[in-house]
């Protein structure tokens, strides 16, 4: 790397460090520091559970608001404590077996993504072999070299296409709610138009 272009990429940093804003952010997600959950509401209560994230990519034009990269979800990791209830989940609804990964990838940032405040990210989420487009309300928190960020979104997975597992006795509504907890590192990108030394 020349001298030049390291000396970008330190100046850039410091400033995201202090909260200055970037050109353009790269935010990768760390499995291990994210969790989903989704709630299902159902006659007399309400079916809780969670997925594995596997990774994920994100890149961010603070001036634009423009998105691109997506997130990876383990379909078949999904558990709402039920063995029963968890074979006709992945049996008959997310069909997993024939559709293992859920993947979300955002376009379009509203609000201002270093402010801590709410923001709105417009994307499309694709799941059971179909995309749709889907807006997701979310929290974003960003540190030295790391981000943190809360999400919601409602998925409504009837419309969508899948199965309605409901039975004479038991009723379940047709959309579940989902809860992101996400962490990972930030790193600002500089695109120096001065070619590395070789």
């Amino acid at each position: 790397m020349s001298e030049r272009r390291l000396c970008l990429v330190l100046l850039v940093a410091a400033g995201v460090a202090g909260a200055a804003p970037a050109e353009q952010w790269h935010l990768t997600v760390d499995p291990e520091s994210t969790r989903i959950s989704f709630t299902l509401g159902a006659t007399f209560h309400e079916v809780h559970g969670t997925a594995e994230v596997t990774g994920g990519e994100i890149r961010v034009d603070t001036d634009t608001g423009s998105l691109s990269g997506e997130v990876l979800i383990d379909a078949t990791s999904a558990d709402t404590d039920s063995e029963g209830r968890d074979k006709d989940m992945h049996g008959k609804v997310l069909e997993s077996g024939s559709y293992p990964e859920i993947v979300w990838r955002p376009r379009q940032l509203t609000g201002d993504l270093g402010s801590g405040g709410p923001v709105e990210i417009l994307g499309s989420i694709e799941i059971h072999g179909e995309e749709h487009d889907i807006t997701v309300s979310a929290s974003v928190q960003l540190g030295e070299g790391t981000w943190s960020a809360t999400a919601s979104l409602t998925v409504p997975y009837v419309e969508w296409g899948m199965r309605d597992p409901s039975k004479f006795v038991l009723r379940v509504d047709k959309v579940v709610e989902v809860e992101l907890e996400a962490a990972g590192t930030v790193v600002p990108v500089v695109d120096d138009p001065v070619a590395d030394d070789e």
